[in-house]
């Protein structure tokens, strides 16, 4: 029986200890060759557990997959199922498991025992629950450290674009759009589904846009409107996953990434503007070469 495991860190390690009592050849798909589970399993796949292909191809000719974590490519699960893999948890199990509100929910009406929960989808409706308070405030869906790579990843972009698009009637208050997937993205992205509509928008809740409060998002607006009006067709939006002077952010950033080191290198790559515009106070100039990394130019 061949058995793959989307995912390769400590849960999955514990996964294969167990799976060596029995006659069971395991496959690892993960991006980080030295993961906890990378020297157990039979066979180790490199590769994105996000990525609709790969995980397609990883399963396809795979008698059962699991999951070690729950930041996968559902569809990819959907169409293995379809095809006559056995999924465990099943995809249906799974898009539950990754929304916080859908596993509140499902816990509520089939009377499994759960802490009392209340669902906001705003600031304004989280100021109006006081009374529920103490409590813990989690967001139903998210992303991690790390640019977006394909559609429904739930991850905002890093990198640099800008404005090409205003709109005053979004259902978000105000928005503006961004030019994701940019000439970075095309390549490193997924190839098919790499996603689209990334904003800037108001009403401060998102999956995988730019929340900002509406008085922030009418200060933006308003800038980046007048600097249009005034003849500047390329308003610059540069997207970073902390504050790299930050001593803390900086630190988590550090242990986040320490062990996929394409995350470390873009990272750093993205740093030198940071860096550069904090200490000159304007912009380098910024390419795109063919494998899709950024060429930052700092002498001027």
């Amino acid at each position: 029986m061949k058995v793959g495991i989307l995912g390769g860190g400590q849960l999955g390690r514990m996964l294969l200890q167990a799976a060596a009592n029995y006659p069971v050849e395991t496959f690892i798909l993960e991006n980080d060759a030295n993961c906890p589970s990378a020297h157990l399993c039979h066979h180790f796949v490199p590769g994105n557990i996000r990525d609709f292909e790969t995980v397609y191809q990883f399963g396809k000719n795979l008698d059962a997959v699991t999951i070690e974590i729950e930041a996968v490519n559902v569809d990819a699960l959907e169409k293995l199922e379809s095809e006559g893999v056995k999924v465990f948890p099943n995809s249906s199990a799974i898009k539950i498991i990754k929304n916080k509100i859908l596993q509140k929910q499902f816990y509520s009406s089939h009377n499994i025992p759960s802490s009392q929960f209340v669902v906001t989808e705003n600031l304004n409706e989280l100021k109006e629950q006081g009374a529920f308070l103490p409590a813990v405030h989690k967001i139903a869906m998210a992303g991690a450290i790390g640019p977006k790579r394909l559609e429904g990843d739930y991850q905002v972009p890093e990198g640099f674009y800008y404005i090409n698009e205003f709109n005053p009637k979004s259902t978000y208050h105000l928005s503006l759009g961004i030019n994701y997937p940019n000439a970075s993205d095309r390549v490193l992205s997924d190839s098919v589904k790499p996603g689209g509509d990334i904003y800037i928008h108001g009403n401060c809740v998102t999956i995988g846009c730019i929340p900002l409060q509406n008085d922030q998002i009418e200060e933006l607006y308003i800038l980046a409107a007048m600097a249009k009006s005034q003849g500047q067709d390329f308003i610059p939006v540069h997207i970073f996953p902390i504050r790299y002077n930050n001593r803390r952010s900086f630190e988590y950033l550090a242990k986040t990434t320490k062990d996929n080191q394409d995350l470390q290198r873009f990272a750093i790559k993205i740093k030198e503007v940071y860096d550069y515009f904090e200490e000159k106070k304007k912009l380098p100039l910024i390419f795109v070469n063919k494998k899709g990394d950024y060429v930052v130019n700092t002498n001027m």
